[in-house]
């Protein structure tokens, strides 16, 4: 759960960097994958560099790329307080959901919920692609390195 928080907080910091004027779902839509991504560059590139890699190095990854986009938040915007940052007033979007916004939240969340419920009561097979991936990810973190 803390690995999702921080994704989210990486990607919706890297958005209000990119700019503050975009509409307050746009933020959270993009939070996650653009976090997901930032994550896994940073992983990349502290692993090529010759570090292993394991849960502390990934936070420490996390909290660097929010310190970095905090910063550069700072630079850019130089804002008084939290209502100075944004452009756009927040309070005035919440009443601007809209039904495909609701349906793909929806969507997003059956599907965590439906790998949820797949992984903790059915046994995978070793022909299934989740199962591969997942030895992959068992053998990574047993040699801390994509450098084999």
């Amino acid at each position: 759960m803390l690995g999702l928080l921080l994704t989210s907080l990486v990607g919706f910091l890297l958005v209000v960097w990119i700019s503050n004027r975009f509409h307050l779902l746009v933020y959270l839509g993009l939070a996650f994958p653009i976090g997901i991504s930032a994550q896994t560059f940073g992983t990349f590139i502290w692993n090529f560099s010759g570090f292993g890699f394991g849960l502390t190095s990934i936070v420490l990854i996390n909290l660097l790329i929010i310190l970095v986009a905090l910063v550069g938040i700072y630079s850019k915007y130089k804002p008084t307080s939290i209502n100075g940052l944004f452009q756009a007033n927040l309070k005035s979007t919440l009443g601007e959901i809209t039904l495909p916004s609701l349906f793909f939240f929806g969507l997003s969340t059956f599907v965590v919920y439906a790998i949820s419920v797949k992984s903790m009561f059915w046994p995978t097979l070793g022909i299934d692609s989740l199962t591969s991936f997942d030895l992959y990810a068992k053998a990574l973190a047993a040699e801390s390195t994509l450098l084999n």
